[in-house]
C-alpha cells in the first residue's frame, strides 16, 4: 500500500463482521480510542487487538453512512477542551465488547487541554469500508456523549418539523379546544368565534343610543319624569359597566396576544382563557339583547305613553338582570386577567432575549436572538449552563455529583508520593522535586501519608533499588535508608607462562574496598619473561609479595584510559526526580 494514512479492518473486525452479515445480527460499534503510538506513527496492522499506547477512549459521537458513498460508514468522536496533553498518532473503533474492528493512522496532530493555557475541541473522524451496511448498528447513546455542530443542527431541524406540525391545531368550540378567530359582529350566532372590541363598542353604542331615548322620553312627558330618570340611570350604570367590560376585553385580548407571542406551549392556558373570553362574548350577546330589549321597551313607552309605567318597570327588571350579567362577566374577566397575569408574570420576552422564570426566580431559561440559550441564575448573576449558536456547551457540577470520579481520577493517575524522572530545570506545577526538602503536611495530606515525616527523599544523583523485603540480597534495610557504595570481595589471577601465552596463578583474594590514593583501580606486578611468581599491589596500600624466578618485574594496569572516578556506576542518563504534591 503506497498510503502512508489509511484505516482498515482488523482480521477480528472482518470475522464479526462477516458473523453478523450471516446471522443478522447487526454489530454494535460505540467506542472510538486514539493513541499516541510510542512516540511515532504506527502502521495499520489488521493482526492488532489494541492501539500501541492507547491515550483515550470514549463513546462515538455520531456514527453514520455516507450519503454519497452508501458502503462507507463515518463515525465521529469530540474530544473537548478539558482532555489532551498529548499527540494523536493512531485511532481505534472498538464494539460493545471491547473488541477493536477498525484501526487507522493519521498525521501528527497534538491535542492540547485547557490547563496548558490553549485548549480546542478536537472533531476525530474516521471511515471504513464494508460490504453490507445493515450489518452495523448505527446507534449512538446522546446522553454520555458531546454533540457535533453537525449533529445538533439535524436534531434541531428534525425537532422544528414536529413542533411545526404540533402547531396546526383546529379551531376552538365550546366542546373542544382550539384556536379562536375573532369577530367584530354583535349578532352572530356562531359559537367558535370570540368578541372584538369593537363589537363591545357596538354594544356601547346601543346602550348610548338607548340613554339618548330615554332622554327623548324625559322631554315627551314630565309625568313620567321620575320612572324615566330612573330607568336612564340603571342604563347610565349599565352604559358604565359595558364600558368596563369593555376594557376589560380589551385588556385581556392584549394579555392573551402576549401570552401567544411568548410562547406556543402555553396553549393550554390559551384555550382556557380564550374559553374565558368566549364566556365574556355570550355574556355580551346577553346584554346587548337586554339592551335591545330595553330600548324597544322604551321606544314603546315614547309611544304608548300612557303604557309607560308598566313597560319602563319592565324595563327595570330586565336592566336589573343585565346588571346582574354584568357583574358576573366582570367577575370572570377578573379571574382571565389573574390568570393571564401568572402567565405573563412565568413568560416574559423583549427585542432580545425570551425568559421562562421558576416560581422563586431564582434561576430562569433564556432564549436569546444571538442563538445563545441556558440556564442562568439570579443568584450567581450567571449562566449555570447554556449552549451558544455554534454548539458549543458549557456548564459546571461539583465533583461530589460525578458518580466514580475518584475512581476514575485513581485508575487514571499514579498515586501521589511515586517518585517519577522529569526531564527539565524547573518541576510543573503541582508538583516537588525529591532534593531532601520538608513540605506542609496540612497542605499536602495525600503526600503526607506517602511521607508522613514531612520530608521529601533526596533523590540528587542518586538510583533506587528496590527494597529487599526479606529477600536476604540486601538485607538490614528499611523504605527510604540511604545506602554507601561499596565493591564486593572477588579474587585477581594474573601473570604469564614460559611462552607468556599461559597463565601461572598470582592470586590475591578479599580486596577491601578502594581508596583515594593511585586512582580507583589497582595494579598485578609481573615478571616480563619466563616465571612463576608475580608481584601483586592495590592501592589501598595492601600488598602481595611474591619472589621472581628472574628478579625484574613489569606492571599491568586493570583500569583502561580515561575512566578514573570516584565511583563505581553503570551507563546513565540524568532526569529529576519529581513527586505529585496531591
Amino acid at each position: 500500500m503506497n498510503q502512508t494514512y489509511y484505516t482498515i479492518l482488523t482480521k477480528r473486525g472482518a470475522a464479526l463482521l462477516a458473523n453478523a452479515t450471516a446471522l443478522g445480527v447487526p454489530l454494535k460499534i460505540t467506542q472510538m480510542a486514539v493513541g499516541d503510538g510510542d512516540g511515532i506513527i504506527p502502521k495499520p496492522d489488521a493482526n492488532q487487538t489494541n492501539l500501541v499506547h492507547e491515550v483515550r477512549r470514549a463513546a462515538i459521537n455520531t456514527l453514520f453512512i455516507d450519503k454519497e458513498n452508501p458502503n462507507q460508514i463515518i463515525a465521529e468522536q469530540v474530544i473537548p477542551e478539558s482532555d489532551g496533553g498529548w499527540f494523536i498518532h493512531e485511532i481505534g473503533l472498538f464494539d460493545d465488547k471491547g473488541n477493536l474492528i477498525a484501526v487507522g493512522n493519521c498525521p501528527t496532530t497534538y491535542k492540547p487541554k485547557l490547563a496548558e493555557g490553549s485548549g480546542r475541541t478536537q472533531v476525530i473522524r474516521m471511515i471504513i469500508i464494508v460490504d453490507n451496511t445493515q450489518s452495523i448498528e448505527l446507534k449512538i447513546d446522546p446522553a454520555v456523549v458531546l454533540a457535533t455542530r453537525q449533529y445538533v443542527d439535524e436534531l434541531i431541524t428534525a425537532k422544528m418539523a414536529i413542533h411545526e406540525k404540533s402547531t396546526n391545531h383546529p379551531g376552538a368550540t365550546t366542546k373542544s379546544k382550539g384556536f379562536v378567530q375573532l369577530n367584530s359582529a354583535i349578532d352572530s350566532n356562531l359559537e367558535n368565534q370570540a368578541a372584538t372590541p369593537l363589537a363591545v363598542k357596538k354594544v356601547n353604542d346601543n346602550v348610548v343610543s338607548a340613554h339618548n331615548r330615554i332622554s327623548q322620553v324625559h322631554d315627551y312627558s314630565k309625568e313620567i319624569d321620575n320612572k324615566v330618570t330612573l330607568a336612564n340611570n340603571r342604563i347610565t350604570d349599565v352604559h358604565e359597566y359595558a364600558k368596563s367590560i369593555n376594557n376589560d376585553v380589551v385588556s385581556a385580548h392584549n394579555r392573551i396576544s402576549q401570552v401567544h407571542d411568548y410562547s406556543k406551549e402555553i396553549d393550554n392556558k390559551v384555550t382556557l382563557a380564550n374559553n374565558r373570553i368566549t364566556d365574556v362574548h355570550e355574556y355580551a350577546k346577553s346584554i346587548n339583547n337586554d339592551v335591545v330589549s330595553a330600548h324597544n321597551r322604551i321606544s314603546q313607552v315614547h309611544d304608548y305613553s300612557k303604557e309607560i309605567d308598566e313597560r319602563v318597570t319592565v324595563a327595570n327588571n330586565r336592566i336589573t338582570d343585565v346588571h346582574q350579567f354584568a357583574i358576573g362577566v366582570n367577575n370572570n374577566v377578573n379571574y382571565v386577567n389573574d390568570r393571564v397575569n401568572v402567565i405573563t408574570d412565568k413568560f416574559q420576552t423583549d427585542n432580545y432575549e425570551s425568559r421562562i422564570y421558576s416560581h422563586d426566580k431564582r434561576v430562569y431559561i433564556v432564549i436569546r436572538d444571538d442563538g445563545v440559550m441556558g440556564m442562568y441564575s439570579h443568584v450567581k448573576n450567571d449562566f449555570v449552563w447554556y449552549v451558544n449558536h455554534d454548539g458549543w456547551m458549557s456548564g459546571y457540577i461539583t465533583a461530589d455529583r460525578i458518580g466514580g470520579l475518584d475512581q476514575f481520577v485513581r485508575d487514571r493517575t499514579p498515586p501521589v508520593g511515586v517518585p517519577m524522572p522529569w526531564p527539565q530545570h524547573y518541576p510543573p506545577t503541582g508538583y516537588f522535586e525529591c532534593n531532601g526538602s520538608t513540605f506542609d503536611k496540612n497542605q499536602c495530606p495525600k503526600l503526607a501519608a506517602a511521607y508522613p515525616a514531612g520530608v521529601l527523599p533526596d533523590l540528587r544523583g542518586e538510583f533506587i533499588r528496590g527494597w529487599d523485603n526479606a529477600r536476604g540480597a540486601d538485607p538490614y534495610r528499611s523504605i527510604l535508608e540511604w545506602q554507601a557504595p561499596q565493591i564486593s570481595a572477588h579474587r585477581h589471577v594474573e601473570g604469564w607462562g614460559e611462552n607468556q601465552n599461559t597463565f601461572s596463578e598470582k592470586w590475591r583474594e578479599n580486596f577491601a574496598p578502594f581508596g583515594a590514593t593511585g586512582g580507583s583501580g589497582h595494579w598485578v606486578g609481573a615478571s616480563s619473561n619466563d616465571m612463576d611468581n608475580a608481584l601483586l599491589y592495590t592501592n589501598d596500600g595492601t600488598t602481595g609479595s611474591i619472589t621472581t624466578s628472574a628478579g625484574t618485574t613489569s606492571w599491568y594496569d586493570l583500569n583502561p584510559a580515561g575512566l578514573v572516578g570516584h565511583e563505581t556506576r553503570p551507563r546513565n542518563i540524568a532526569f529529576m526526580y519529581i513527586v505529585k504534591a496531591e
